[in-house]
């Protein structure tokens, strides 16, 4: 069996998309998926499969929100290592200010458009540091998330791919619910 985390983008925001965390739950469960966990309101699920196909598996679970919801909703899959894997190497450490709370991550559905992370890289954000690294940008947000100039919707548009943004808070919270089941 395979531990997963499931991030979707834009369900619960601002009264958009609106899905009860019990009833993503039960469609999750519905569709075969094991020990199902939600956090927070904002799309967040923690689920084993026994399938490993992170392509299929955002899929699948995107066309049955569409089927059950009966909305469009982006989803990406990504192991627990991964994820781990990316908030142990933040690029904004070796600053002085350096604080993990001020650590955004947006994982991109797809590689994104050289010219894009050129662009984004290249352009000063007031009060915020950027970097993108595969399928992950970095945010360090000087000032907090809520004032900051590149938002989700700017960075898919600049690159050109699906994208969702998880606080280091929450990303954390994921990771250890996902890696406490290898230990139980």
């Amino acid at each position: 069996m395979n531990t997963f985390v499931a991030l979707l983008r834009g369900i619960n925001v601002s009264g958009q998309k609106l899905i009860k965390m019990k009833d993503l739950t039960t469609m999750f469960q519905d569709m075969g998926f094991k020990n199902v966990q939600t956090y927070i309101q904002s799309g967040n699920i923690v689920f084993d499969s026994e399938l490993s196909d992170l392509t299929y598996l955002e899929t699948k679970i995107s066309e049955q929100i569409k089927g059950t919801f009966g909305f469009d909703v982006p989803v990406l899959v990504r192991s627990p290592d991964y994820l781990e894997q990316i908030l142990k190497k933040s690029p904004f450490e070796k600053y002085a200010d350096f604080d993990r709370k001020k650590c955004g991550y947006v994982f991109l559905k797809n590689i994104p458009d050289p010219h894009g992370i050129i662009e984004i890289q290249n352009r000063t954000y007031e009060n915020e540091r950027v970097l993108i690294d595969n399928q992950c940008l970095y945010l360090y947000y000087l000032k907090g998330a809520g004032r900051a100039k590149l938002n989700n919707k700017v960075i898919e548009k600049r690159l050109g791919v699906s994208a969702t943004g998880r606080n280091y808070n929450t990303l954390e919270r994921l990771v250890s619910m996902a890696k406490s089941r290898s230990m139980e």
